[in-house]
C-alpha cells in the first residue's frame, strides 16, 4: 500500500460520484459512446487519483439498469460498431438529484476547508 499523499483513505469511494459526471456528459453532449464518456471523465480526474476505466463501463450499465440511459449501436461509418448512450428522463430526474446531493456535500466540504484553513499550524510537523 502506498504511504504519504497518495495513500487511500479509509473508507473512501473514489468512483462515488461517477453516475453524476456520466449521467451530466449525456445531458450536455447529447449522444455519446463509451470511449469518449472515459475521455471525458479522464479529463476532469485529479491527477493524483488512479482512474479505472472499467468503472465507467460498469456504471453505465448500471445505469441503462436503471433506466437512467438507453444505448444502441452505431455502425457502419467506422472501422467497428460502437455503443452510444443517450439520457433518458429517467436519468435528467437522477441528475437533478445528483445536483441537490452535491450541492449538500460541497457546503459541508466547504466549512471543512474553512476551519481545517483557521487551525493553528504551530505544533505540526508537516513537511
Amino acid at each position: 500500500m502506498k504511504e504519504g499523499k497518495d495513500k487511500p483513505l479509509p473508507g473512501g469511494k473514489r468512483h462515488r460520484h461517477l453516475p453524476a459526471f456520466i449521467l451530466l456528459f449525456l445531458a450536455r453532449d447529447g449522444e455519446l459512446y463509451g470511449a469518449a464518456i472515459n475521455e471525458r471523465l479522464k479529463s476532469i480526474w485529479a491527477k493524483n487519483w488512479c482512474f479505472d476505466p472499467g468503472a465507467a463501463y460498469r456504471t453505465l450499465r448500471e445505469l441503462e439498469a436503471e433506466g437512467a440511459v438507453r444505448s444502441y449501436w452505431k455502425t457502419g461509418d467506422s472501422c467497428r460498431p460502437k455503443r452510444i448512450y443517450r439520457l433518458t428522463e429517467t436519468g435528467r430526474q437522477q441528475l437533478t438529484r445528483w445536483r441537490e446531493d452535491i450541492a449538500a456535500r460541497l457546503k459541508n466540504l466547504q466549512y471543512f476547508l474553512a476551519e481545517y484553513d483557521r487551525l493553528p499550524r504551530e505544533n505540526w510537523n508537516d513537511p
